[in-house]
């Protein structure tokens, strides 16, 4: 990556500030820092893994979403960094939908602002920049493979969005005006 110079000539220098960080090896989810909503999915903490849909329901619209109540923003000329391990117990379900990342959601639908990872209906995982409901995508970054711990980690910049996988960069979005 090029060196940051401000426009006096300064080098920019900054120093990583954890502003959130869980592992959930516990058996409650803390419901003051996490917001769930489900609908006919289910959630469970087990073997150091936030599971979603525990029970493996099948039916049509279910829905199991988690969000902190803490919301994340770009500060001054710096990166919002956004990592997190993520395991598929079994492989993509038709039309089975799951995003992964930072966003604003309402209900049980597609977030209206955020970043993430979005497994499509067809299995494959895209990039996703969603500005008032409107995504933006890059080409498919990679299918999961059932049982397989990928490590996923978004950068989000004044100006970009970057999408690594296990610490490849696989896609990039520009950030629009």
């Amino acid at each position: 990556r090029p060196i940051k110079v401000s426009t006096d000539g300064r080098l920019r220098a900054g120093i990583d500030t954890v502003q959130w960080s869980d592992v959930f090896n516990h058996t409650i989810l803390n419901t003051s820092a996490y917001q769930c909503v489900t609908a006919t999915a289910t959630l469970a903490l087990t073997g150091g893994y936030l599971v979603f849909n525990a029970g493996n329901s099948v039916a049509a619209n279910a829905v199991a979403r988690v969000q902190t109540y803490r919301p994340f923003q770009l500060l001054g000329s710096s990166s919002l960094e956004v990592g997190f391990r993520v395991r598929f117990a079994i492989n993509s379900q038709t039309n089975n939908v799951a995003e992964l990342g930072v966003g604003f959601a309402a209900t049980t639908v597609t977030p209206t602002d955020g970043a993430y990872f979005k497994m499509e209906t067809s299995g494959a995982v895209v990039g996703v920049m969603n500005r008032n409901g409107t995504e933006t995508t890059t080409p498919t970054l990679f299918t999961p493979v059932a049982n397989t711990v990928y490590y996923l980690r978004l950068v989000i910049d004044q100006d970009r969005l970057e999408f690594y996988v296990d610490g490849n960069l696989l896609g990039v979005l520009t950030t629009p005006i």
